[in-house]
């Protein structure tokens, strides 16, 4: 090989193919164009070179025949042979994903313009001679720094080289790392077939196993890192992150996991768990089918609070200063008499609501009562949400000086969005109206058989009242001198009309002590000086005949003369001689409406111990 004819001129438009192989003794590289060699060169690895892993050995090799055929090849584009195809793999990573002895071989072939590509020992002659063919010593290759991959204690390192030695899986790895793998998986032993996948970043430092960065634990000593992972209780990703910075095993991940899940201190103090999937109430089918209360506080009070599931209208009731279930049952009565009694009632397992006295009102009143799990307030999220909103309306109407129970009526006649009406409208299907400038309408679909309707009743009720005898008090003017009755005492006391009011039948009088009341026609009574007209009462001539006889009363008297008092009916002073007893015989006339005549009517009081039949007034 070392005949002039062997070798041969560089050419600097050829392109260069550089060679190299590694074995356990030494380096072999040689450069080649078009297949002929230019230049050859070997070296003896030192002792510390030679407890590289495999990997790092072919790489080593591919550094020591780039270097030494700087002159050639720099700044030119070569390629590099090598029988090792994990190195045609591992150039293409990130650097940071490499072991750092691997690294610093990288940093080294930089500056170069090069590809390293696979190629079977077979075809490797010459390279593969030069690393085993008796290598002579050379410079050891400068990495230019010093790498702690291991950072035990001394102590700590020769046990872990200990147990590694001694575990199986472990001893048959590091013969593989170290002397080189196989072309395919199934060429390893079984034991040891789940590295293939890791195979590129496995190397050996001081008789350590290492996975890039991280140092390969064997099973006697895993028990004993997973609870150093776990010293500060983190969570199942902490102790997950911070192995794949430090330690690994095959399965390491799981055994984290099931380390954390088992810990008693970690799920006794663990966080609440996530929120499960939203599972809303059932919508009802009309208001006020389903209702939810709560109790809040608010300025030293306790607060009801009633919400509808259909129409989100609410009601705000104060509760006394002792607030009790029984309490709250009078509140919850009040609105039920007001707006009907619901079918369900939602509440939480306070104990106003689960008391003995609150079960015996939903049994008489016949509503279901459905309650939230216990401190899961969530279940009544309705009442709960309300409370926040009704507790912020209260809190910011007094801050403003608004009148809260404006405030709250806001909240029921503000559309619930821009498709759905007012929750007030939605309740009581017509709209409530506030404050604010609007316009109403009655739109209910029969509006005017209704209205005809209560016309109706209202004329029916007015004809029965004034067929009772009443009569129409004549109208009072200023300065008038009437008596007013004391509502308290029923006494008449004097006083003056002082003005009408605008207000029908209503007057303001004047009392004898300076004062001005306001009084009902009905209350006050005339005190006018002028006597009324006399009036002449007579009894009628007629016969009365009764259904079972045919006697009659043959009445033929005298007038009798009677004078009316101040607005009282006259007093008739009959003949006892003339009248005779024909109360048997007048039945039959009693609750008849008088004959219309020409100004006569049925008035005035008789003697009850002989009463007369008919009477005739007369003026």
């Amino acid at each position: 090989m070392c005949e002039n004819t062997t070798l041969r001129y560089f050419d600097t438009r050829l392109p260069s193919v550089i060679q190299v192989d590694a074995s356990l003794k030494g380096l072999g590289a040689a450069l080649l164009q078009e297949g002929q060699p230019v230049m050859l060169a070997s070296k003896a690895l030192t002792k510390s070179e030679s407890n590289y892993a495999n990997i790092e050995r072919e790489l080593l090799a591919v550094v020591f025949g780039v270097t030494r055929f700087h002159t050639f090849v720099y700044g030119s584009k070569f390629t590099v042979e090598s029988d090792h195809q994990p190195l045609a793999n591992i150039q293409h990573k990130s650097m940071g994903d490499t072991p750092s002895r691997l690294q610093r071989l990288m940093t080294k072939l930089q500056p170069y313009d090069y590809e390293i590509v696979y190629k079977p020992g077979r075809e490797m002659v010459i390279a593969d001679m030069l690393s085993r063919l008796n290598p002579q010593p050379g410079p050891e290759i400068d990495l230019e720094q010093t790498i702690y991959a291991v950072s035990f204690s001394s102590e700590k390192a020769i046990q872990l080289q200990d147990e590694t030695n001694k575990d199986p899986e472990f001893h048959a790895l590091k013969f593989v790392v170290l002397n080189g793998w196989p072309d395919s998986a199934k060429q390893l032993p079984r034991i040891i077939r789940h590295f293939w996948s890791c195979k590129d970043e496995l190397v050996i430092d001081d008789g350590i196993l290492l996975k890039g960065d991280r140092v390969m634990i064997p099973k006697s000593m895993r028990q004993e890192v997973l609870e150093k992972l776990h010293i500060g209780h983190q969570g199942t990703t902490k102790c997950q992150l911070q192995a794949k910075a430090t330690v690994y095993w095959p399965g390491i991940t799981k055994d984290i996991d099931e380390l954390t899940r088992g810990c008693v201190t970690c799920n006794e103090y663990q966080n609440s768990q996530r929120y499960e999937p939203l599972m809303p109430h059932d919508i009802p089918t009309c208001p006020w089918e389903k209702i939810g209360i709560d109790l809040f506080h608010y300025e030293n009070r306790e607060y009801l609070l009633i919400v509808d599931y259909y129409s989100k209208c609410m009601f705000v009731q104060k509760m006394p200063t002792q607030c009790t279930s029984a309490a709250v049952i009078r509140a919850m009565k009040g609105v039920f008499g007001e707006h009907g009694i619901p079918m369900v009632v939602f509440s939480d397992n306070g104990s106003h609501f689960t008391s003995a006295e609150f079960r015996q009102f939903a049994e008489v009143w016949q509503f279901d009562h459905d309650t939230n799990s216990p401190y899961y307030s969530r279940s009544n999220g309705m009442a709960e949400r309300f409370v926040q909103t009704v507790k912020d309306t209260l809190i910011k109407a007094k801050i403003t000086g608004t009148d809260p129970d404006l405030a709250l009526l806001a909240l029921r006649t503000t559309p619930i969005d821009s498709h759905l009406p007012s929750p007030g409208e939605l309740l009581s299907r017509r709209k409530l109206r506030s404050n604010l400038p609007q316009k109403l309408r009655n739109e209910l679909i029969m509006r005017d058989e209704i209205r005809q309707r209560l016309e109706q009743r209202q004329d029916s009720q007015k004809y029965y009242h004034d067929a009772k005898g009443v009569r129409e008090l004549p109208e009072l003017i200023p300065g008038q001198h009437v008596s007013v009755q004391n509502q308290k005492t029923g006494h008449w006391e004097p006083c003056t009309v002082k003005e009408k009011c605008a207000e029908p039948q209503s007057y303001i009088v004047s009392t004898p002590n300076g004062g001005e009341l306001r009084r009902n026609r009905s209350q006050l009574s005339d005190l006018s000086t002028h006597m009324p007209a006399r009036k002449v009462v007579q009894f009628e001539h007629e016969s009365l005949r009764t259904n079972t006889d045919s006697t009659h009363c043959d009445l033929s008297t005298k007038p009798v003369h009677v004078q009316g008092s101040n607005g009282e009916e006259p007093v008739i002073n009959a003949n006892p001689d003339v009248v005779n007893d024909c109360s048997n015989n007048s039945r039959n006339d009693r609750g008849r409406p008088p004959d219309s005549g020409s100004g006569e009517r049925v008035s005035g009081r008789v003697n009850k111990s002989k009463r007369p039949q008919r009477l005739i007034e007369t003026i």
